[in-house]
């Protein structure tokens, strides 16, 4: 009788715990300097360290990485996803000056709008699979 109720009981543990589902969605984050600059991106103020996210270009110069997490759906499209450097943004460097601070999400004085490489509607989607994104984001110069 008690390994009736054990197994029975094993057998509806089993199944509520299988009800929730994870997904995994992969993001792949591409960055390209379309200028005739050399331009550092660091991830939020400095004080982060990030071997993928803190990186320099070189003219005609790309750089990517790609990022796996869980999702609660098995079904995500480009909108629900945010720009890697959204929460606590980026430094950019372009010739070694002019260094400019986006602020993300997170940062002090954030005004409530993401701009640059932290807002995510400045990227290229593609979507090349079921919760596979590839964003891309391009700098270029800017003419008069």
């Amino acid at each position: 009788m008690k390994l009736k109720i054990y197994l029975t009981f094993g057998i509806i543990s089993s199944i509520i715990s299988c009800t929730k589902t994870d997904f995994v969605n992969e993001s792949e984050w591409i960055y390209i300097n379309n200028t005739n600059k050399t331009i550092e991106i660091t991830y939020g103020d400095g004080s982060f360290v990030s071997d993928d996210m803190n990186f320099t270009l070189s003219p005609g110069e790309e750089h990517s990485f790609v990022i796996d997490s869980y999702a609660s759906s098995s079904d995500l499209s480009a909108e629900d996803y945010r720009s890697p450097y959204s929460t606590h943004g980026a430094t950019i460097t372009i010739d070694g000056a002019n260094e400019v601070y986006f602020l993300g999400t997170s940062c002090d004085g954030f005004d409530g709008k993401l701009y640059s490489i932290c807002d995510i509607k400045e990227y290229s989607p593609v979507k090349y699979g079921t919760n596979r994104f590839r964003f891309t984001y391009e700098f270029n110069d800017i003419s008069d």
